[in-house]
């Protein structure tokens, strides 16, 4: 046998280290698989199916057609690759519970409630705002009226006063309608008396005439002299007398007493510009 004969042909070579790429291969696949998720069927089917004849028996003769990773796995006696070490699954450690993620729902619904508890808040407040002002309000009103009350009780009690004074007032006038002008007759006598200024005095002694005298500066020019007039005298001759009008202005420096008029209830006399011009009024008694 020459050594021709004992070595290996170029074919067989060939299909040697074909089986080895294809075993290479196949375990790269098997260690490669568990981290990818393709099933490892598709992965297998993926790759181009070959046919290699190899020598499987001891004469060079017989052979098989067998895939190439067939081969691997049918005659792992060809080729001897060191195994890829196992991956061992471990069990999943329990990690830290955390806290659940809030899920949209829980967002949405915390949301929603702090929104409508703020709005509440918002209202609640609002309210208390306007039951103040109400408050503030009713108590003004009530102030007010009760100020418009009280002034119009002041008016009404004003008015009242008025009407009860004018009603006075008027009274009064009246009376002193009725009793017209009052003149008072103090005492008798003469020119001294009289120059007292301290009412009309009485004269009748000295002109025998019934006659009371007054200066006109004491309040004698007052004396009512219109007819119709009425004149309460009080005092000497006291009583009520309607005036008839003036009867005499005599000259006391040319004059007597007998040229006084006579025929009256009551006669007044003062100087209406002097001594010479003295002026008599006759009254007649009405009461």
């Amino acid at each position: 046998m020459s050594f021709s004969d004992s070595a290996p042909s170029a074919t067989a070579f060939r299909r040697a280290l074909t089986t080895l790429v294809v075993g290479v291969t196949a375990a790269s696949v098997a260690i490669l698989a568990p981290l990818f998720p393709a099933d490892r069927a598709a992965a297998q089917s993926a790759q181009p199916a070959r046919s290699e004849t190899v020598a499987v028996g001891a004469e060079a003769g017989t052979t098989n057609s067998v895939s190439a990773a067939s081969l691997w796995t049918a005659r792992p006696s060809i080729l001897v690759v060191p195994a890829a070490p196992a991956i061992v699954a471990q069990a999943p450690q329990p990690a830290a519970v955390a806290p659940a993620a809030p899920t949209v729902e829980h967002v949405v619904r915390t949301v929603v409630l702090g929104d409508f508890l703020s709005q509440r808040d918002v209202r609640i407040e609002a309210l208390a705002r306007a039951a103040a002002q109400l408050k503030a309000e009713h108590e003004a009103a009530a102030a007010a009226a009760a100020a418009a009350a009280a002034a119009q009780a002041a008016a009404a009690a004003a008015a009242q006063a008025a009407a009860q004074a004018a009603a006075q007032a008027a009274a009064e006038a009246a009376a002193r309608a009725a009793q017209g002008f009052v003149q008072r007759v103090w005492t008798s006598g003469f020119q001294n008396e009289i120059n007292q200024c301290r009412g009309a005095v009485d004269v009748t002694a000295v002109y025998q005439v019934r006659v009371i005298a007054e200066h006109s500066s004491c309040g004698g020019s007052r004396f009512p002299t219109a007819a119709g007039a009425i004149v309460t005298i009080t005092g000497l001759d006291a009583g009520r007398y309607r005036v008839i009008g003036v009867v005499a202005h005599l000259n006391g420096e040319v004059n007597h007493a007998e040229d006084i008029p006579r025929g009256y209830d009551l006669l007044f006399q003062t100087c209406a510009s002097g001594f010479t011009d003295m002026r008599f009024t006759a009254l007649q008694r009405i009461g």
